[in-house]
């Protein structure tokens, strides 16, 4: 081997400079690692079961019997976890692993984040460089992300090596990048099919840079034949994992409906207004979560690129070639604007029928990007020339145009309700202000001003990039908290029903099925019951008599007759065969009281407590068309001076629907205080969330005691 040969093989020298670097890696999994302990188990239902579906089939377990429950969902995550199902068998430490992977992730990210930002702005040294990326990587949306097992981190992942490959190629151009670019692209798409939107940004780009000869025709041919490789691949693939999950074919999360909502967005005026509502909702969320720092970010990009599209066409008629005008940076920089244009603007047709306040103001996926941005918003805050001064005077005016747009649509909204996990970095701002969209500017745009102040101000030797940076990472560790509660509340949520889970595993084994209005708790049970079977129960002729059978505490009158063998403190554990005696009551530690210390579990009754007028209530059954009679086994003391007790009823729909309501008063009670109620309830159509209550007018001089109730049908 030649002296040439060697040195072009010899490893980089290392630079002392990188211990910074690796210093912020650290600091960025411990951060990150922090949410690990708190987790147990998927949440995000049925997201998170649509990736796990997909990697228990790669990894040959048999979770098809629940699989028709949920929608599409994409598998290129599911890649990843499937040796993770394989080789783990117990359910937490899976999980943890999930999320570990995750971070490891976010840990390649971030080093390809220093050297992205690095060719974008050429003149950044290897430590400014590196603080500016963790910043990035600090973005409140990747560390709440980083806490759940569903795809954003690994489309983070997937997302960015497209960029570093694609600032590679521009740099040097070779058979090995370009189709490492192509096998990126078409595995992003298969992460999730809305990046469908950065894919069309890379075809883009590679064509241009291919017209101006920044690579050569042969190399984009290798991009395009490992591209289109990749895309018959992910075909085969769907097709299989249709084939045995989905009886009648899957739909949901795939470019078709993509597509679809886009025709809905055109075909109508109402279509179209619904579609600038969410993308003003959209645009202004990821501005105020992110200090405007994207907007801005934006808004200099578009300046430099009107700006080089000019000198290039200038250049161009004074006879040069384009070859020698276009720049490789300029290319950098459009690539990045087009894909997160194209990110955003899917993301806002996807949401255009929208139902929650979180759909208005959704981030996840088009955020993918987010993170370039908020970096490159930092070094163009210490680049800024005049004229940016100018779009830095337009940033309030704009968010004040984005928070009228997320305001005129939000009557358009059905359900108030904010799910946190849809936009994680307005969490905060959401419960300090809610939907006064006016306070998120004065937040966002004040630290936008502090950070372009302390850009102006500290200019020199770079310090103003190591401040803001700071500051920017600051704030995001900050602001995750208020996100993450939805992973810690959730998790705990779901405490008993795992606890019964884990008692499960230990019975005999038999054949599990669960009701089909289990809802979320179906994923869950697969999830935890992992090389097992589940069933979805359709009826009860189609129950193995030697199985178990899960169901909701709602169900309760639907399964009178079968034994109840175990429960949690929302579902039950029944036997699938029927038992010879029929109980009719309805155990009386499933129905709701303000104190537990109110059930009395040795004496199995419920007594009042003189602080609370609800004796009991609950247990939000489920009742299928018919007659039904509930008695009231009742005790009552105290009732010398007691001119009027309370009432019993029975509802639904939060007591807006009353079927029965019945009022207590002395006369009713026999002379030892006794009273058999019986409310006679006729529904006229099958119902959900059906309570029994039981209220006092005064407690504190009425002492009641509930000691049974019994439920007997028109059968």
């Amino acid at each position: 081997m030649n002296e040439k040969t060697k040195q072009k093989r010899r490893l980089p020298a290392f630079d002392p400079r990188y211990i910074v670097t690796l210093i912020l890696a650290a600091v960025i999994f411990i951060l990150n690692y922090r949410i690990v302990g708190k987790c147990y188990s998927p949440f995000v239902y049925n997201d998170e079961m649509g990736y796990w579906m997909h990697a228990a089939e790669f990894a040959g377990l048999d979770w098809r019997g629940v699989s028709g429950t949920v929608a599409w969902y994409s598998y290129g995550y599911s890649l990843l976890l499937a040796p993770l199902v394989k080789l783990i068998k117990d359910t937490v430490v899976l999980y943890r692993a999930a999320l570990i992977m995750n971070i490891l992730m976010d840990e390649i990210c971030y080093f390809m984040y220093v050297y992205i930002i690095r060719r974008l702005f050429p003149k950044l040294g290897i430590i400014p460089a590196s603080v500016a990326a963790a910043a990035g990587m600090l973005y409140t949306s990747y560390q709440f992300n980083a806490g759940v097992a569903f795809s954003e981190t690994a489309l983070l992942m997937a997302a960015t090596i497209v960029v570093f490959l694609m600032v590679r190629i521009l740099e040097k151009p070779t058979y090995l990048n370009t189709a490492c670019l192509g096998i990126a692209s078409a595995y992003m798409y298969m992460v999730h099919n809305r990046t469908i939107g950065i894919v069309a940004s890379v075809v883009f780009v590679v064509f241009i840079a291919a017209v101006c000869r920044k690579i050569k025709l042969r190399h984009s041919g290798a991009f395009l034949i490992t591209l289109i490789a990749g895309f018959i691949a992910d075909k085969l693939i769907k097709g299989h994992l249709v084939s045995v999950l989905w009886d009648s074919g899957a739909s949901g999360n795939d470019a078709g409906s993509v597509f679809g909502r886009m025709k809905t967005a055109v075909s109508s005026v109402s279509g179209f207004k619904r579609l600038l509502g969410v993308m003003a909702g959209q645009g202004f969320a990821v501005s105020a979560g992110s200090f405007c720092l994207v907007l801005f970010a934006i808004l200099v990009m578009v300046r430099k690129g009107g700006i080089g599209f000019f000198k290039a066409g200038k250049a161009v008629k004074g006879g040069k070639k384009l070859s020698e005008v276009a720049d490789s940076r300029f290319l950098m920089f459009l690539f990045i604007f087009c894909a997160f244009a194209a990110t955003y603007l899917i993301s806002c047709i996807f949401m255009i029928e929208f139902k929650r306040i979180d759909h208005v103001l959704y981030t996840r996926y088009f955020d993918i990007l987010v993170g370039l941005f908020i970096m490159s918003g930092i070094c163009f805050l210490f680049e800024a020339e005049k004229w940016d001064l100018f779009l830095m005077m337009l940033v309030p005016f704009i968010m004040r145009i984005g928070a009228s747009g997320a305001n005129r649509t939000m009557p358009l909204v059905e359900d108030l309700t904010f799910n946190k996990v849809c936009a994680p970095p307005i969490c905060k701002l959401f419960e300090l202000s809610e939907r006064n969209f006016h306070a998120y500017i004065s937040y966002a745009v004040s630290w936008f001003f502090v950070l372009a102040a302390i850009s102006w101000f500290l200019r020199c030797k770079k310090l103003s990039i190591y401040v803001c940076s700071a500051v920017c990472a600051v704030l995001f560790i900050a602001n995750t908290p208020s996100a993450q509660l939805a992973i810690t509340v959730n998790q705990k949520a779901y405490e008993g029903d795992r606890a019964l889970c884990e008692r499960v595993k230990e019975l005999p084994e038999k054949h599990i099925y669960v009701m089909p209005d289990a809802g979320t708790f179906i994923s869950f049970l697969q999830y935890e019951m992992n090389d097992v079977r589940i069933d979805i129960a359709k009826s009860p002729e189609t129950f193995s008599e030697d199985g178990y059978l899960f169901a909701s505490v709602g169900n309760v009158v639907d399964l009178m007759g079968h034994e109840i063998i175990d429960r949690s403190d929302r579902h039950i554990l029944y036997s699938a065969e029927k038992t010879g005696s029929y109980d009719n009551r309805i155990p009386l530690d499933m129905m709701s009281v303000f104190d537990s210390s109110c059930y009395v579990e040795s004496e199995d009754m419920i007594e009042s407590a003189p602080e609370f007028n609800y004796l009991c209530y609950g247990p939000y059954m489920h009742l299928d068309k018919g007659s039904y009679t509930f008695s009231l086994d009742l005790d009552f003391d105290d009732m010398d001076k007691a001119e009027e007790i309370g009432y019993a009823e029975i509802n639904s729909d939060g007591g807006q629907t009353v079927y029965v309501h019945e009022e207590i008063t002395p006369d009713m009670l026999d002379k030892d205080g006794k009273l058999e109620l019986e409310l006679d309830a006729d529904l006229d159509r099958d119902v959900s969330g059906v309570e029994i209550v039981v209220f006092l007018y005064d407690p504190e001089t009425i002492y009641a005691q509930l000691n049974s109730i019994e439920v007997k049908t028109e059968d």
